[in-house]
């Protein structure tokens, strides 16, 4: 199966990343990559998906399209506007007292397909945010053979790692590790953004750097 294939699936059944991933028991994220083609869809989830698609009954065409209204944020007055039909008509659709022409399912269809969804903030943060992270601003460690020190040495100075602003602005990394949760997995910064993004577990957010 290919990416494609799977995101034709998901769009077919009128569902979001999120609730299709809870169909196959997986995570929203791991999903994104396989429609993505990100990396290869294991066998077991090909199957699972597959399971999941059956020939559309006339008695399930309301809770298709009600499904993919509000999948796509429409009131009926949106959603009927978009496919050139009255109101009234998209509500006999959704209670099943009138079934669509062909064409008009597919018009309503193809709105769920054309309409890109908003990521959330974790998949934008590791699938697209194209960002710096605090790995790639500290600087390596340096191993030294230990060696006597005169007494009067002074020590040295600890190394302050600054983030510069677009605008003339700086905040160090110390800074902002600490308006962050604490046991986070991966932060991402992004200065041109103004914004630090931080991921733990299946969480995330975001703070302001300046």
């Amino acid at each position: 199966m290919t990416n494609t294939e799977l995101q034709e699936i998901r769009e077919s059944l009128g569902l979001t990343k999120k609730d299709l991933a809870e169909k196959l028991n997986i995570k929203p994220m791991l999903l994104g990559r396989y429609e993505k083609g990100s990396c290869a869809i294991p066998e077991e989830i090909v199957n699972k998906a597959k399971s999941l698609i059956t020939p559309l009954k006339e008695e399930d065409i309301p809770t298709l399209i009600k499904n993919i209204r509000t999948t796509l944020g429409f009131s009926r007055a949106a959603l009927a506007k978009m496919i050139g039909v009255s109101q009234t008509m998209v509500g006999n659709y959704e209670s099943g007292k009138s079934v669509p022409r062909e064409e008009v399912l597919e018009k309503i269809k193809g709105l769920l397909k054309e309409t890109k969804e908003e990521e959330t903030a974790q998949s934008t943060i590791e699938e697209e945010a194209q960002a710096l992270t605090i790995e790639d601003v500290m600087p390596e460690p340096v191993v030294e053979e230990e060696t006597a020190k005169p007494i009067d040495e002074k020590p040295a100075a600890p190394v302050v790692v600054y983030i510069q602003s677009l605008l003339g602005g700086t905040v160090t990394v110390d800074n902002i590790l600490t308006r962050i949760p604490n046991g986070i997995d991966t932060v991402y910064i992004k200065p041109e953004e103004n914004k630090a993004y931080w991921v733990k577990g299946e969480e995330s957010g975001d703070i302001d750097l300046w």
